[in-house]
């Protein structure tokens, strides 16, 4: 094995109400070929019996801690965690995931090289329905596209040297949502060397419905707003969602105007949604499906995005 396999390696792990999930992600995390040699945990005020299966798992496992924080955000969680950490590497992951059995051990791996200072991990759904397949295939990035110069890697799979956190001032604690984003944009503007894992993955299952992904989505259009970051895309969005609604509104009463809007409307939705659907046939109820979910994520990105610039953060 290499160096970095026998580094010491705190794994960082934020939860909040997942008594659902948290015994099967430390079950997974205790079960790696590459052994964690210690989970913090930190609870940011769970209301469920979070805290009394993380108290059983700490006399189980024995390498397992836990912080008890009340109503405090994802960024202050990570940030309580990784300074109660005790070691060099850290590997966060988040709660409701489940991680490869061989996760830890490929998104260590290379910190043989001494010159990586960032691993960038991989997440991956495990749709049950045709709204999940969708919803997958729109939202999640896919591993095969990840540019590893532009990459932002998720929070839910991610390694990092203490000196990275260190240097970047930890994990904005004034977010909601988004807190991830905004630590990888400070990372990259310092220039630190960041790798991409592709095989470092960990599941996350989607949102069980278009109600649910509209709030996820506004979350995160929020959390992008209140931190300034991914200007481009929200007012790409904005730009295409109000154009057509100034084209309808030209068109009224002109069914050639309409037919045009609506042609248009189709094409950027087969671009923005079908096209990326993988499968061999794309049947009526996919590509129905595929549209409601891009509809549903730009407009919940919109509102949120526009919300959090007007928050009380800016």
């Amino acid at each position: 094995m290499g160096e970095a396999i026998l580094l010491r390696v705190s794994v960082i792990l934020t939860v909040k109400n997942e008594e659902a999930t948290i015994r099967t992600t430390l079950d997974h995390l205790s079960r790696q070929t590459l052994k964690p040699s210690e989970i913090v945990v930190s609870d940011g005020g769970s209301s469920d019996r979070t805290c009394e299966i993380l108290r059983e798992a700490c006399t189980e496992f024995g390498n397992i801690r836990f912080l008890t924080l009340n109503h405090a955000t994802i960024g202050t969680g990570r940030n309580a965690a990784i300074k109660s950490a005790t070691h060099e590497i850290l590997a966060i992951t988040d709660g409701g995931c489940v991680q490869h059995p061989r996760w830890l051990e490929r998104i260590i791996s290379p910190f043989e090289d001494p010159r990586v200072d960032v691993v960038g991990g991989c997440y991956l759904p495990r749709p049950k329905s045709l709204l999940d397949f969708c919803i997958a295939e729109i939202a999640y990035p896919r591993r095969d596209r990840i540019d590893p110069n532009k990459y932002l890697p998720s929070s839910r799979s991610i390694a990092l040297r203490r000196g990275v956190w260190q240097a970047v001032g930890g994990y904005p604690e004034e977010y909601e949502y988004g807190e991830d984003t905004f630590f990888d944009l400070a990372i990259r503007a310092r220039g630190f060397n960041v790798e991409i894992a592709r095989e470092a993955v960990v599941f996350w299952g989607p949102p069980s419905n278009l109600k649910r992904l509209f709030k996820q989505s506004f979350h995160y259009g929020k959390g992008n707003g209140e931190a300034r970051v991914l200007h481009f895309i929200h007012l790409s969005q904005i730009g295409v969602y109000g154009g057509g609604l100034f084209l309808l509104l030209l068109s009224i009463g002109q069914p050639l105007l309409i037919l045009i809007v609506i042609a248009a409307a189709g094409l950027y939705l087969y671009f923005r949604a079908v096209r990326r659907l993988e499968i061999v046939r794309k049947t009526t109820a996919t590509i129905l499906a595929s549209c409601a979910v891009a509809l549903t994520i730009d407009l919940a990105g919109i509102a949120g995005y526009v919300s959090g610039l007007f928050s009380r953060h800016h």
